[in-house]
């Protein structure tokens, strides 16, 4: 049972990490080819490139702090922010970045990986809030 729970754990932990490396590289992306992007683009897709990636590299720096300290609302801090993630990652390809093929694969993998963050959080709220053996609430 402890190594299930160890493996899961990780397996959060190591998302996280990903994530948050993800939008530390496009924060010094953005940065870095600026000269091109500005080029090619707008001032303004540059400053989101870079806002959007230091956001979330502080997001994913703060959870990973959190869950080394082994904080009680880690867990929950963690779904919320897979949610927050899911829907930026969403309103990013709907309004900004079209991607027309793919749209079905990256559905599937949102909600997967939205669940490996929530299942944990809605166990522990339904053995929180469970019925006693008898049945009744008294």
């Amino acid at each position: 049972m402890i190594k299930k729970i160890i493996s899961f754990v990780t397996f959060r932990s190591l998302i996280v990490l990903t994530a948050t490396v993800a939008a530390a590289l496009r924060a010094i992306g953005a940065v870095i080819y600026r000269p091109l992007l500005v080029e090619k683009t707008t001032l303004g897709l540059t400053l989101y490139l870079f806002l959007s990636g230091s956001f979330w590299f502080g997001i994913g720096i703060w959870l990973l702090f959190k869950f080394w300290q082994e904080s009680k609302t880690a867990e929950k801090q963690m779904a919320l922010a897979a949610l927050l993630y899911g829907i930026w990652y969403w309103g990013e390809r709907l309004w900004i970045q079209p991607m027309p093929g793919h749209r079905p694969f990256a559905l599937v993998i949102t909600l997967l990986l939205e669940a490996v963050f929530w299942l944990p959080v809605t166990r522990s709220l339904l053995h929180t809030y469970s019925l006693p053996k008898g049945g009744s609430n008294e």
